[in-house]
């Protein structure tokens, strides 16, 4: 067993048990999925495991840094108190920016509308609104932080 990576696992597992206790679901998941990876990592080298657990690890990793993303994002619209509706035109607008290749411009119309519906769990017309109102905050300059 490598003692480095079960270290590491212990201590993703303590966070994500952290985030959890916080309210922070999708941070929670991130970091339970890359606790369990590095876990996988741990055990010995003829135990059953994924086929390409460093590939694996790595998607992880992005998830959870793409949680944590989300978590700042949601922590300065809790500073800025912004409306509902305010904050689904900025989730929106970064659902666009991920869709976005990274020397592209971001284009709404690459978020498909079926996309913003299962994400809010709205109509066609509301998602379309949605997506209306967060390529107007693109156009504006919106980007959040990483």
């Amino acid at each position: 067993m490598d003692a480095t990576h079960t270290d590491t696992a212990r201590t993703l597992a303590r966070q994500a048990e952290a985030a959890l206790d916080e309210g922070h679901t999708d941070l929670a998941d991130a970091l339970a999925a890359v606790a369990r990876l590095y876990a996988r990592l741990a055990a010995t080298p003829g135990s059953p495991g994924p086929a390409n657990p460093q590939a694996d690890l790595a998607a992880a990793e992005t998830r959870e840094r793409a949680a944590q993303a989300e978590l700042r994002a949601r922590e300065a619209e809790d500073l800025a108190k912004l409306t509902p509706r305010e904050r689904a035109a900025r989730k929106v607008a970064r659902m666009i920016l991920d869709a976005t290749p990274a020397d592209d411009e971001p284009d709404p119309a690459s978020l498909p509308l079926q996309a913003v519906q299962s994400a809010f769990d709205v109509s066609s017309s509301t998602a379309s609104a949605y997506r209306t109102e967060a390529a107007a905050l693109l156009a504006g300059g919106y980007r959040p932080a990483a």
